[in-house]
């Protein structure tokens, strides 16, 4: 896990402490059309659940409670 990820992981450790915390990076990349479907029903079940979920993605993952764009390296 590189550095970066490290302090990622432990602030959202902080900041979400009694909550289990899924980081993900490009979740749906490498996978077909039945697997992300598979893979939302799972993030949907964890985020019912009290789950919290990280995700870097160019995918719209269609359960985001919130959302933060980046655009030219900066936050809008």
């Amino acid at each position: 896990m590189s550095a970066g990820r490290r302090r990622g992981t432990a602030l959202a450790r902080v900041v979400f402490p009694a909550a289990p915390v899924w980081l993900l990076d490009e979740p749906l990349n490498a996978l077909d059309a039945s697997a992300q479907t598979a893979f939302r029903t799972a993030l949907q079940k964890h985020l019912a659940g009290g789950g919290l979920a990280i995700a870097a993605t160019h995918a719209e993952l269609g359960v985001a409670g919130r959302t933060l764009e980046l655009a030219a390296e900066v936050a809008t």
